[in-house]
């Protein structure tokens, strides 16, 4: 070890260790939100497709919901764990980047902060991914005996498989 780090073995463990976390949960998010932008583009598709109301109405609920998930990067700051915006995908990927940003920023031990934020992103993110997954197994399948129904193809989810939730 360097003779200038001032950390101990055992903080160097616990940056460590929170920082493997970090990027798990990272790539579990980063999935999912490409997963989901995937299912926008196909909707898009099966919208323009589509002719009869009602199932227009439904690839328009569908993409509402998946939308809300992807969320958007605008105005990260206070909002992020706050309301429905600072909960989806796009936000906490956004805010395990800053985080992994910051525990790695200098050879020392997490601080509280970055374990307590770990912490409640990862139960965040438990929750989307949850959402995710009932989205694809309930949602995604309602719809896709619509489309057959109407002679239409189905949304297609066969590379975007169950994001794992740890």
């Amino acid at each position: 070890m360097d003779p200038r780090v001032k950390a101990s073995e055992d903080d160097l463990r616990r940056q460590f260790e929170l920082e493997i976390g970090i990027v798990e949960a990272m790539n579990q998010s980063y999935d999912a939100l490409q997963q989901v932008r995937d299912l926008r583009e196909q909707l898009k598709t099966a919208k323009a497709r589509a002719k009869e109301a009602r199932l227009m109405r439904d690839i328009d609920s569908l993409d509402q919901k998946a939308a809300e998930l992807e969320g958007s990067e605008v105005g990260w700051g206070a909002l992020f764990l706050s309301t429905p915006e600072g909960k989806s995908l796009t936000r906490l990927n956004v805010g395990l980047n800053t985080l992994f940003a910051a525990v790695d920023s200098a050879d020392t031990a997490p601080t509280e902060t970055e374990n307590t934020t770990f912490h409640d992103v990862e139960i965040t993110l438990k929750g989307q991914l949850t959402l995710w997954n009932e989205i694809k197994t309930e949602d995604v399948a309602a719809l896709n005996a619509q489309l057959r129904k109407s002679r239409l193809p189905p949304v297609n989810l066969s590379n975007s498989s169950a994001v794992g939730i740890r």
